[in-house]
């Protein structure tokens, strides 16, 4: 883990191979409600067939419970880094690139972020910034992998070049 404080991590401080680990965090049953009735992936009225919201159907299918969104666990990836101290000088997020899902998240599991810095590079319009990408690896608690992928970002430079 960084021994670094939140907004302490610049362009400069981010050599490709460096890495980062996250705390766990837990998924609780109640976070996966909020987020699935928030954005759709429950629905108001039957959730008969909704393996985000109904255990038994989830069961039905063979699985030890219901499965947290796959773009939950994504926003995760968010919360995790900032735990680690990254965000204090990003100015802007990029986008994600091969976002893959392995392996059910359950509520209750826990999960954690490796991030390693994977590509960094000028801002091509900005002395003052520098591009970042990062891989992402989730894993939970049994420390299976389950999400995996790279997201870029635009940081602020100590010094601008």
């Amino acid at each position: 883990m960084s021994k670094r404080g939140v907004g302490d991590i610049y362009f400069e401080d981010l050599e490709i191979g460096r890495t980062f680990s996250s705390p766990e965090v837990t998924i609780t049953a109640c976070e996966v409600d909020i987020y699935s009735f928030l954005t759709g992936h429950a629905h108001p009225i039957d959730n008969a067939r909704n393996i985000h919201i109904n255990s038994d159907y989830a069961r039905s299918l063979g699985l030890k419970d219901r499965v947290v969104p796959g773009l939950q666990l994504v926003s995760y990836t968010t919360k995790l880094a900032g735990l680690i101290g990254l965000w204090g000088r990003v100015l802007l997020f990029l986008g994600l690139d091969s976002i893959r899902f392995l392996h059910p998240v359950f509520p209750d599991d826990r999960v954690r972020l490796d991030i390693e810095v994977v590509d960094r590079r000028e801002a091509d319009k900005w002395p003052d910034r520098g591009v970042v990408t990062f891989r992402y690896v989730m894993k939970n608690q049994e420390d299976k992998v389950v999400l995996t992928g790279e997201a870029s970002y635009q940081f602020l430079k100590r010094v601008a070049g």
